[in-house]
C-alpha cells in the first residue's frame, strides 16, 4: 500500500474501503484533553484530524504507551515554553514538539531543543524567538478553528447598547486590566456601552501577575468569580451592572456568547500563538481591536481589525531581578481612541468583520493538520 499526497490509499480492499494504513511509521499524538482551555481545544482538533492524513495513534492519560520510551515512529507533542521541555513522558525514535513561547527561553532549552527532530511553533514570532537562539530546525504551525462553530453570525439586533467581548484567562499577558481601564474611561462618555467577558482563571499563579498592572487596582473578592470581577470593577470605578461576567464555559457555547456583542477587545501583551479566542471572535464574522504584536501580526491586517500599533516595551522581571518576558503592551490612549472611533463609525466595521470572518474560514483545523503533515511526513 502506498500513502498518496492527500491521505488516500492507492489501492482498496475487496469491499471498496479503504484498508487500514500500514503502522510501520507511525505518529503518536500525546495532548492533554479538555474543551475549555487552549492546550485542550488545540490537542483535541489535531487528534481528531491529523489521523485521517498520516497513519497515527493517540495516547491518552491511563494508555501503557503513554509513559514508554522508544516508540516505533514518532512521537508528537507540547512543550513547556520556557524550557522545551516535553510535557508528557512517552518518546519515539524521532520526537516532534509543539510550543507557544511566551517567556525568556532558560539556558536548558538549547540542550532539550538537541533532543527534538523538529519543533513547531505557535507563531512567526515565536519562531524568530529560537530563531535568535540558535535553534533552527523549525517550523510555523498555524493554530485553527472549527468552521462548525464559528462561523459568521447574523446581524445582532439593536438593543440600544454597544457591547464590547474581551475573552481570555484573567492575567497580565492577556491584557485585561487595559480593556478594564478603556472601559472606565469610555463608559463615563456612554451610557450605552457595556462589557460581556470571559476570564476566568483556574490557574492561581497566572491570576496573581495581575498584581503588577499599571492601570488597575488589583482586588478580587467574593464566592464566585462573577462576584470577584464585580468587586473587582467596584474597585476601579466601573458600573458592574454594565459588566456581564461569564463563567469558564466549554467551546461550544461561545458563538452564542459572541453572538450579543458588538466589538472584540484584544490588546494583549503577548502571544506565543495567535491566540484562538481573537481567531474564534473574528471566525463569527465580528471586528475586533486587538495588539499588532508577537502572534497576533499572523493573523490580523487593516483589512480584518483595527490594529494597535503603538506598542511600548513591556518587560517582566523574575525574583533575581533578571528579565523573564519581554512583552509590548499596547498604548492606552490609542486603544480608548480606537474603540471611541468605533463606536461612532459602526459602518465602517462592517467590511472589516465581513473579511475577518473570510480570512477565519481559511484557518480551520483541517488546514492546520494539512500543514503538520507537510512538516511531519518527512520523519516518518
Amino acid at each position: 500500500m502506498i500513502w498518496q499526497k492527500h491521505g488516500e490509499f492507492d489501492e482498496r480492499s475487496a469491499d471498496g474501503k479503504n484498508p487500514p494504513p500500514d503502522m510501520s511509521s507511525k505518529l503518536y499524538l500525546r495532548f492533554p484533553g479538555g474543551c475549555d482551555y487552549g492546550w485542550g481545544v488545540c490537542g483535541r482538533y489535531l487528534s481528531t484530524e491529523l489521523p485521517a492524513l498520516l497513519p497515527s495513534q493517540v495516547l491518552s492519560d491511563g494508555d501503557p504507551l503513554s509513559t514508554q520510551s522508544g516508540l516505533p515512529g514518532a512521537v508528537f507533542g507540547p512543550l513547556e515554553g520556557a524550557t522545551l521541555h516535553p510535557w508528557f513522558q512517552c518518546r519515539g525514535e524521532k520526537n516532534i514538539g509543539y510550543v507557544f513561547l511566551e517567556q525568556e527561553l532558560q539556558p536548558e532549552a538549547v540542550l532539550e531543543a538537541k533532543k527534538l527532530d523538529l519543533i513547531l511553533t505557535g507563531s512567526t514570532w515565536c519562531k524568530e524567538r529560537l530563531d535568535a537562539a540558535g535553534i533552527t530546525h523549525t517550523s510555523v504551525l498555524i493554530q485553527g478553528i472549527d468552521p462548525k462553530l464559528f462561523a459568521p453570525l447574523p446581524p445582532r439586533k439593536d438593543d440600544g447598547t454597544f457591547v464590547l467581548y474581551s475573552a481570555g484567562k484573567f492575567e497580565l499577558r492577556k491584557g485585561q486590566d487595559l480593556v478594564l481601564k478603556a472601559f472606565s474611561i469610555l463608559s463615563k462618555k456612554y451610557p450605552d456601552l457595556r462589557l460581556l467577558n470571559v476570564w476566568e482563571n483556574q490557574w492561581p499563579q497566572l491570576l496573581s501577575t495581575m498584581n503588577a498592572s499599571p492601570h488597575i487596582r488589583m482586588a478580587l473578592h467574593g464566592p464566585t468569580w462573577r462576584d470577584k470581577i464585580s468587586f473587582l470593577c467596584k474597585a476601579n470605578d466601573i458600573d458592574p451592572t454594565r459588566v456581564m461576567t461569564c463563567p469558564l464555559v466549554p467551546q461550544s457555547r461561545l458563538p452564542a456568547l459572541i453572538a450579543r456583542t458588538d466589538l472584540g477587545v484584544f490588546p494583549n501583551r503577548c502571544e506565543g500563538g495567535t491566540n484562538l479566542a481573537l481567531m474564534e471572535y473574528m471566525a463569527c464574522g465580528k471586528p475586533v481591536i486587538a495588539s499588532f504584536s508577537s502572534g497576533h501580526r499572523d493573523i490580523i491586517r487593516p483589512e480584518n481589525s483595527l490594529p494597535l500599533r503603538t506598542m511600548n516595551p513591556f518587560p517582566t522581571y523574575g525574583t533575581d531581578g533578571s528579565i523573564s518576558a519581554r512583552w509590548e503592551e499596547p498604548s492606552i490612549d490609542e486603544l480608548v481612541a480606537t474603540i471611541d472611533h468605533a463606536y461612532h463609525h459602526r459602518d465602517l466595521l462592517v467590511p472589516i468583520a465581513r473579511q475577518a470572518g473570510e480570512d477565519m474560514a481559511r484557518l480551520t483545523w483541517h488546514h492546520t493538520a494539512e500543514q503538520a503533515t507537510k512538516a511531519i511526513r518527512p520523519l516518518l
